[in-house]
């Protein structure tokens, strides 16, 4: 993850201040993500490709959520929509 933003407030000192976030998405439809402060996540992961939104459903309690994404050469960006927690997010991941 290269960016976390908050209502087009860089937060990641916050999110990410490790610089380790990362995320992995499997063919099988299984995601795992990890790093600080958050640690790791597993759960299954799904496109509806027609409105470009990923939806994740984590095994963490309460940690289901929907991005809109975007995707530009070698990045993706995610904005969170439904869950009043996420929303207003933005997460800019780099491919690696």
């Amino acid at each position: 993850m290269l960016t976390v933003y908050d209502a087009s407030i860089d937060v990641s000192s916050k999110h990410n201040p490790a610089n380790e976030r990362w995320i992995m998405f499997n063919p099988d439809g299984v995601f795992e993500s990890g790093g600080k402060p958050f640690g790791p996540n597993r759960g299954t992961w799904e496109i509806d490709s027609k409105k470009s939104i990923l939806i994740l459903h984590s095994d963490a309690d309460n940690d289901d959520s929907a991005w809109h994404l975007t995707i530009e050469k070698d990045r993706m960006y995610w904005i969170g929509i439904g869950d009043e927690r996420k929303a207003g997010y933005k997460l800019v991941y780099q491919r690696s």
